[in-house]
């Protein structure tokens, strides 16, 4: 975990700084440059998920950790090698093989990867937990505005949160949704309770923005505290570290909560 002080005397800490607790994406961290920036002005706290390609919480890892896809895999090979030696025409070895690898497929891609993502998330919630108890607002990035989500859906967090091109396709699955109750088709106000900022880049070649505007269809003059911001950007959304903007993001949504109480 890590923490940065800013320099901002007003907000809601000893020091009179505002908690804020950052998610970052797969490919960032604690020392990234959302964190820093956000430093300069907030009491920062960044919980490493440790979600990177090759980490301990990777995606990619709890998909080889599920043992239903080493049991397709044995079901695969093991078909493959009773029809290979029992049928007698490569027709028959194509159909039956063909066939099998198909359902493996299915199998992996609609069981293996939610549940693996399901769990990637759940992980992340774990590490957050004590985080949430003292922020007093969530800015989450990419991978980590999906973790936020899940938050504020499961009750876990109720403040205001800052999306910042979040991810939102890891949360649209069955597994997903069963534990944490998140619905890209219902409006955030069936779940979360504080105000939500969201903003994503109209270039965005890492996420697509469809996702965020779905969720902004959705909620604008529907969910109480809801602002949807699309900027001419990329998935970094590099513009908003010059000249304060993201602090500026990080104020608006705790004045609008300040409001709300």
């Amino acid at each position: 975990m890590a923490r940065h002080s800013g320099n901002n005397d007003s907000g809601g800490t000893g020091s009179g700084k505002p908690r804020v607790l950052f998610m970052h994406g797969l490919e960032s961290g604690p020392r990234g440059s959302k964190a820093r920036c956000l430093s300069r002005s907030f009491e920062v706290t960044c919980e490493d998920m440790l979600v990177g390609w090759g980490k301990s919480n990777s995606p990619l890892l709890h998909v080889v950790g599920q043992p239903s896809l080493w049991l397709v895999l044995w079901a695969l090979v093991s078909t493959t090698a009773l029809v290979w030696v029992s049928t007698t025409t490569w027709f028959w070895f194509l159909v039956f093989g063909g066939t099998a690898l198909g359902v493996a497929g299915l199998v992996v891609r609609y069981r293996v990867v939610p549940v693996a993502l399901a769990d990637c998330v759940d992980t992340c919630l774990m590490m957050q937990r004590s985080a949430l108890r003292d922020a007093d607002v969530v800015v989450g990035s990419s991978f980590g505005g999906a973790v936020a989500l899940a938050a504020a859906c499961s009750g876990v967090w109720r403040g205001p949160t800052v999306l910042l091109a979040p991810a939102v396709a890891p949360l649209c699955n069955a597994e997903v949704q069963r534990r944490h109750g998140f619905n890209l088709h219902l409006p955030l106000s069936r779940f979360a309770a504080g105000p939500i900022t969201l903003v994503h880049g109209s270039a965005d070649e890492t996420v697509a923005v469809e996702g965020s505007r779905t969720l902004a269809t959705l909620n604008k003059g529907i969910t109480p505290g809801f602002v949807y911001s699309e900027v001419d950007d990329q998935h970094r959304l590099a513009s908003l570290l010059p000249e304060g903007r993201l602090t500026d993001l990080v104020q608006s949504v705790l004045q609008r909560a300040q409001r709300v109480e």
